[in-house]
């Protein structure tokens, strides 16, 4: 296992969240996350360090852009000075072992869990995860995303235009009426009911296939 680094590429070919959820299904990926994922983060202390996501792309990036973070609002940022300091949030495996970042966040300081092929458990529980695809025929369609932090309360995310807003969950508007699908999980005792919940479709204003927005809820 060794790191990469970012590829527009490998971003550009991510599902959108309605392939993406369609495979989930297609795979029996509820069984995969409550026993097979969630033993292998437990097992391997990997649960405050990393929550696992399925892999999919929110809109178009150019390839001098990232998705970054900041202060729970995710916008494709130039590669410039303010650039400097954006650190992985998501990742996802390559065919030849490496693992590669695909999402950022912005901070002066490494704050919180971070990936570390320095540490043996890691490394281990990254070749385990690698493993696991394989041999159940879901490479490409699970990677792994930063631990939040016990704290974690939930959030809405809203994706318009280019820019994806996290609302507090009483300020999401329920009567949206869409269609959805899990996208991330957390295994931690605190957050073992939180989930990334990510609508597919409206039924007024159609977006099936592009990623509108998901939130995370018990």
């Amino acid at each position: 296992m060794h790191d990469a680094a970012y590829d527009p590429q490998a971003f550009d070919t991510l599902p959108s969240i309605g392939n993406a959820a369609a495979r989930f299904r297609d795979s029996d990926g509820e069984t995969l996350v409550s026993s097979t994922f969630r033993d292998l983060f437990t097992r391997y202390e990997m649960d405050r360090v990393f929550g696992l996501i399925l892999l999919h792309r929110h809109f178009p990036l150019h390839e001098d852009e990232r998705l970054v973070e900041y202060n729970g609002t995710s916008v494709p940022w130039r590669l410039d000075k303010l650039a400097a300091h954006i650190r992985p949030t998501s990742w996802l495996l390559t065919a030849d072992g490496a693992i590669r970042p695909y999402e950022f966040h912005h901070s002066l300081v490494e704050d919180g869990p971070k990936l570390d092929l320095d540490d043996s458990l890691q490394r281990a529980f990254l070749e385990k995860f690698k493993q696991v695809l394989s041999e159940k025929g879901i490479d490409g369609l699970f990677g792994l995303c930063r631990y939040p932090g016990d704290d974690f309360k939930g959030r809405v995310e809203i994706t318009q235009g280019r820019s994806n807003i996290n609302l507090k969950f009483e300020d999401y508007p329920t009567d949206l009426d869409a269609s959805m699908s899990n996208a991330a999980w957390f295994f931690s005792p605190p957050l073992v009911n939180f989930k990334c919940i990510c609508p597919c479709s409206y039924a007024n204003n159609s977006h099936t296939g592009n990623h509108n927005g998901h939130y995370e809820a018990t």
